[in-house]
């Protein structure tokens, strides 16, 4: 599709956008409220009643409300949090009877500080098994469904047909979407699956925080003004340019939006 048919065809619903941390959320209207979205309830799926803490390590976002996509926009997110952003599980460590396995994924590191990365490489992708690239959460009765996945997601749920779809979003089983661009600070993690333990027992062990960048963000873009500084801070971007070309968005359809982030302490609930 042509960048003027783009412009003039293709609309994200963002009225719905929600954002997510390791459900509470963060409406279009008000950034430092805390929404459910819906949230958790019983049902079918566990994931549906999942609890999430410390949503407000996700401070803004943008674009806001109902808008028409035109070529070039971005999907922004901006986190701070008393520690730097997870961008993701950088080595997998696997213990068994007979011996020790240690897997590293492809990780794109902080260079500088701030830094900046296009297409970040954001360790271990996968959603299930021992090298899932996901945190530790556990639903009783389904060992290997509720895990969230560590890298900053998007999750894209089409509305053009049905408005109150939540169909793509994580406590639906959706797919996450890597991020396109980072800026500011952010670290890996080493996930450990120990299978000498029955049932196994996995953990998750963040690097070191990097120096603080309050809210430096170098080439990032601004983040709005007001916002709380705990010392570490990260701009997390979608291109919908590169998510159309992916097929995962269409031209002329609605979409709702639901980002999910982890912060760097993995030593709490939630």
């Amino acid at each position: 599709m042509a960048p003027s048919n783009l412009s003039k065809r293709f609309q994200l619903a963002l009225a719905l956008l929600t954002a997510v941390a390791t459900s509470g959320a963060i409406p279009a209207a008000a950034a430092t409220t805390l929404d459910t979205c819906g949230y958790i309830f019983k049902s079918t799926d566990p994931r549906t009643y999942v609890a999430f803490s410390e949503s407000t390590v996700l401070r803004a976002f943008s674009p806001k409300g109902s808008v028409r996509a035109e070529p070039g926009l971005t999907i922004k997110v901006w986190y701070n949090d008393e520690h730097a952003l997870t961008l993701g599980v950088r080595r997998v460590v696997v213990k068994t009877r007979t011996g020790t396995t240690t897997t590293d994924y492809p990780f794109t590191k902080l260079a500088t500080n701030p830094g900046s990365a296009l297409y970040p490489q954001v360790g271990a992708t996968g959603l299930n098994g021992d090298q899932a690239g996901t945190d530790t959460k556990l639903c009783s009765g389904y060992p290997d469904l509720c895990d969230r996945p560590m890298f900053p997601a998007l999750f894209i749920t089409d509305t053009t047909s049905t408005p109150s779809s939540k169909a793509g979003d994580w406590q639906s089983g959706g797919t996450p979407i890597p991020p396109h661009a980072v800026f500011g600070t952010w670290k890996g993690a080493v996930r450990t699956v120990d299978k000498t333990r029955s049932p196994a027992v996995i953990t998750v062990t963040n690097d070191l925080d990097p120096a603080s960048n309050s809210w430096n963000l170098g080439s990032g873009d601004p983040p709005p003004a007001g916002l709380s500084n705990e010392g570490w801070s990260a701009e997390i971007r979608w291109s919908v340019d590169d998510l159309v070309a992916a097929g995962k968005m269409i031209p002329g359809h609605t979409y709702r939006l639901q980002f999910m982030v982890h912060d760097g302490d993995q030593n709490s609930t939630g």
